[in-house]
């Protein structure tokens, strides 16, 4: 996505004012038209505000606005984020002189970095992030940048006044996981001008077959964040040091009893002074599809009251609002955490036994699972979980003899009622009894709301199938199941099959 801080470029893409960007920054739509702000119109007065967003393609980020712009109030703000499971690798490159860094060549080296991170993990990445050395903000003033700094996909040239006229670029890598990512970080640390020159395709020719490495510095060459994993997307506004505006990010890999899967924390220690015209916010992610934890801890802060989650409503197509004093998003009260994990472990989580008062039965977690739209109960499988997982066996044999059925017709006002049975020729009741004792059905599920009835009819004389209906669910609180049979005709001879 394309984005224009000052609106009053030209309707191109090619216009000076014109960042390349991911979706969720666009979304941001920072400073216009409120300058120094977000535009996303999530922001809330006198309030930090927290939500999701997923992109076009999939991936989801954590959004935070602090107050809302031209609300006549401003402020300052300490915020501490820890997050676990963050899947983020990252890392700069210094480039020769002779590097032109065109649209067509950044295509060419994305698709590079992604077949290295294949080749290097055995797994593909969700996408790729290319900026320049400054997070992207450089003037286009620098000695030795392009002509026209807004083309799209070029990189600007890094402020440094040891390098000037070079590229330096960083490239953020978005995994699914952070084991993902804690290897490609591993093997990126291996790396050298020389290796990485061939790897990701950045070189000339001599004049005869002998490559000139296209990368003179990589990695930690280039300081000690010249390999990171910062989870921050974008952050207000680090380059304003009037405000003083400035966020830290320490990482801790934990591996020990009371972390067994070795998680990967970052704290992340943020800073904001806004005045009465502005607002201020961050954006975390993309967040991977593996397990993670967002945790928000309030410190010292004035021109707030509230800390509001954002949750989107599809019926009302808006944004509804959980809201609490800030004074329970502090660290004496725990702070608020956001966890999130795959559908398997939502259903899980909603769906366990401490979820209900004083326990509860299979049948009870079973009812509750499948009443949700996005669980099903797999009992050979962990319990509730995803819709979407494949499950081979539910458990649950089919029964020795089948349920016992009568015919019936529609007649009279049952027949017409608003044209519901209009088709109905047949009526088919089935009850779910043991025809050899008269007791109760044998109920062989473990979860019996599991039971489906399908239902055949054929011709008696041709034996050809007139109809068939399937995945009936049997009323279990009623003592009948009733199935409308359409299109038979009056006279003929059939063979109903439950």
């Amino acid at each position: 996505d394309t984005w224009c801080m000052t609106g009053d470029g030209p309707e191109t893409v090619d216009a000076p004012c014109v960042w390349m960007m991911l979706g969720a920054e666009a979304f941001y739509a920072y400073s216009y038209p409120k300058p120094w702000s977000g535009n996303h119109g999530i922001d809330r007065h006198n309030s930090i505000v927290v939500f999701q967003m997923v992109d076009s393609i999939g991936e989801s980020y954590i959004f935070g606005t602090v107050d809302k712009a031209q609300d006549g109030s401003g402020g300052e703000l300490d915020l501490t984020v820890t997050t676990t499971g963050m899947a983020v690798a990252s890392f700069k490159m210094l480039l020769q002189r002779f590097v032109g860094f065109s649209p067509e060549f950044q295509q060419a080296y994305e698709t590079k970095v992604a077949e290295w991170v294949r080749a290097t993990t055995n797994d593909p990445i969700s996408s790729i992030k290319v900026r320049g050395g400054d997070g992207g903000k450089g003037s286009g003033e620098v000695e030795g940048s392009p002509e026209s700094p807004g083309t799209p996909g070029l990189i600007w040239p890094d402020k440094d006044p040891s390098h000037p006229g070079l590229f330096l670029i960083e490239t953020r890598i978005h995994c699914f996981s952070a084991d993902q990512a804690q290897e490609v970080i591993a093997a990126l640390k291996l790396l050298t001008p020389t290796t990485a020159s061939t790897e990701f395709g950045i070189f000339k020719l001599d004049g005869g077959l002998n490559e000139q490495n296209g990368v003179l510095q990589i990695g930690l060459q280039l300081g000690i964040t010249g390999i990171n994993s910062d989870p921050v997307l974008l952050y207000e506004n680090p380059q304003d040091v009037t405000y003083d505006d400035h966020y830290n990010v320490i990482e801790y890999n934990y591996n020990d009893e009371a972390h067994p899967h070795g998680d990967w924390a970052h704290v992340i220690d943020m800073h904001w002074s806004w005045a009465a015209c502005c607002g201020d916010g961050f954006i975390l992610g993309p967040m991977p599809v593996t397990p993670y934890t967002v945790h928000f801890a309030v410190g010292d802060y004035t021109g707030l009251s509230q800390f509001k989650i954002g949750t989107y409503s599809y019926e009302k197509e808006a944004m509804g609002y959980f809201t609490m004093p800030i004074t329970h998003a502090k660290m004496t009260y725990g702070g608020v955490l956001l966890e999130g994990g795959t559908l398997t472990d939502y259903c899980q989580a909603m769906y366990a036994d401490s979820m209900f008062d004083g326990g509860a039965t299979e049948q009870t977690i079973c009812s509750a699972c499948v009443d949700d739209p996005k669980c099903q109960y797999a009992p050979l499988n962990g319990g509730c979980i995803s819709i979407y997982a494949y499950v081979p066996d539910f458990g649950c044999p089919r029964q020795a003899i089948s349920p016992e059925i009568k015919l019936y017709s529609r007649t009279g006002s049952a027949a017409a009622a608003d044209g519901i049975y209009e088709n109905s020729t047949r009526v088919v009741r089935v009850k779910l009894t043991d025809k050899l004792d008269g007791e109760d059905f044998v109920m062989t599920c473990p979860c019996n709301v599991q039971y489906r009835l399908h239902l055949v009819v054929y011709d008696a004389r041709t034996m050809e199938q007139v109809y068939m209906t399937s995945g009936i669910q049997p009323r279990l609180d009623h003592p009948y199941t009733f199935i409308d049979v359409p299109c038979t005709v009056p006279g003929e001879r059939y063979y109903y099959y439950v």
